[in-house]
């Protein structure tokens, strides 16, 4: 009873500091768009250049190809599939070879003398005009007739087909039963622009969604869905970055708390450790949210990553503890090594807070509030915790395997040799090889990326990895 009575201040104060996270976790703006975590530009024309990065026609394209099944099967697919999706409301323009969008066909009517390259002088002359107007005449009574009626009738020299012809230019597209497919092979082609910025994440991933609905409800035996295209690839890198520092997250903390379980022997540090940690995140959430207005998805996942080195602050207060030890006794042999951990650490990452890119001020911000909120509350809140609790290290002693380690000092310059053996190594190939391909750092597998430039050349759509603008 007189146990449960000393550790009762731990519990309530780590269920206080559980409750006030609820509280700033229910109130922040979290945003997940990528486009909040780069920098906004400082002239019209970096401005301008970071908005076709994020939300141009490249970076919002979507190339979809369906194959494995047989042409007529594909081309049925293509149809229903480009039906659906222009109907979902999520997409500029579907386009794939059977139709063209009416506001850009009569844009291109409209303007046809100024672009066409059928414009000369030679096709205004009498002569040329004379063989036009027959030849319409000869369409009229053919099945083309619509379109001569609609187009031919108002272009008599022909600018408008012409126009078409060589905006194709030498395509790989060929069209078959009406739909795009690749020149050498029958896989069908469907292009989309999504309204969304192609690094708005959430709604990528609910474009992605919509159009594997839409294949699943068009879909031909043993047919295969392929996706490509920068929005796809942010998806990806997105999905796994989260993924990677799930996983990270879930193992650092195992490991931490496998390692002050056998430490400390017992749950109640964990919970006293805990409480500092937890006010640390509300706090540092808090102050970003204020400062900023939002908090992004970026920042929380690396900022509470970063957070992990003020579990030393808690772990250093209970570790130098002796049993029945007054609060001021520790902090007399810890205090200074703490305040000055604190304040390099905050140091550190206060040169963030000056970045031009949104997303690192933010993170630096996040990082430099937590670790100082975390050494606060270890000072004020979690000493007199433990004193209460009477919290102090199981063991006084050291192991006898550690102690066997700690003899090896007297042979530490045998240590020496691996740093010398891979110094005289990297002299004899000449120096470390590196990477100066930006690339290799991207999280999308190589067969995506190959599959992207496949499609793409299949498809005639241009190269996105170079950027021309004219003022």
């Amino acid at each position: 009873m007189n146990a449960r009575r000393r550790t009762a201040p731990i519990a309530l104060a780590l269920l206080v500091a559980i409750g006030l996270a609820a509280g700033v976790f229910s109130r922040i703006d979290l945003h997940t768009d990528m486009v909040d975590f780069l920098p906004q530009g400082r002239t019209p024309t970096t401005r301008f250049m970071l908005e076709e990065l994020r939300s141009g026609a490249a970076a919002t394209l979507i190339l979809i190809g369906l194959e494995g099944a047989p042409a007529g099967s594909l081309a049925e697919a293509s149809r229903a599939m480009t039906d659906t999706l222009d109907r979902s409301g999520l997409f500029a323009f579907v386009n794939n070879g059977a139709r063209m969008d009416e506001a850009a066909a009569g844009f291109l009517f409209d303007h046809r003398y100024l672009l066409s390259p059928a414009t000369t002088a030679e096709a205004f002359s009498t002569a040329a005009l004379h063989g036009d107007f027959a030849s319409l005449l000869e369409n009229l009574a053919s099945s083309a007739s619509p379109l001569v009626e609609r187009y031919g009738l108002a272009d008599p020299p022909g600018a408008f087909p012409a126009l078409l012809r060589g905006a194709a230019g030498d395509s790989p597209v060929h069209l078959r039963q009406g739909v795009w497919f690749a020149g050498d092979r029958d896989r069908a082609l469907i292009v989309a622009k999504t309204h969304a910025a192609g690094v708005d994440v959430n709604a990528q991933r609910h474009v992605r969604n919509t159009i594997e609905a839409a294949f699943a409800q068009a879909r031909p035996e043993g047919a295969r869905l392929l996706l490509a295209g920068p929005a796809i690839f942010t998806l990806e890198a997105a999905l796994a970055i989260r993924a990677d520092l799930r996983l990270i997250g879930i193992v650092s903390t195992i490991l931490i708390v496998a390692l002050l379980v056998w430490r400390f022997r017992s749950p109640w540090v964990i919970a006293a450790i805990a409480v500092p940690i937890v006010l640390s995140i509300a706090a540092a959430t808090l102050a970003v949210q204020l400062v900023y207005g939002f908090v992004h998805g970026v920042t929380l996942g690396f900022g509470l990553t970063m957070l992990g080195v003020s579990v030393d602050y808690p772990v250093l207060l209970i570790g130098h503890r002796r049993i029945g030890e007054a609060l001021p006794g520790t902090l007399r042999r810890i205090g200074k090594t703490l305040a000055l951990t604190v304040v390099a650490g905050v140091l550190g990452l206060t040169g963030m807070l000056f970045s031009r890119f949104p997303g690192l001020s933010q993170l630096g911000l996040f990082s430099a509030v937590g670790l100082a909120v975390a050494a606060l509350a270890t000072r004020f809140v979690l000493g007199p915790l433990v004193v209460a609790a009477d919290i102090a290290p199981a063991s006084t002693g050291a192991p006898d395997w550690l102690l066997r380690l700690e003899g090896l000092r007297r042979r530490r310059a045998w240590f020496l040799l691996p740093a010398a053996a891979a110094l005289l190594y990297l002299l004899a190939i000449g120096g470390p090889r590196w990477e100066r391909e930006l690339a290799r750092l991207s999280p999308v597998p190589g067969t995506e990326q190959a599959l992207d430039a496949e499609l793409r050349g299949e498809v005639g759509a241009p190269d996105v990895g170079q950027l021309l603008v004219v003022s």
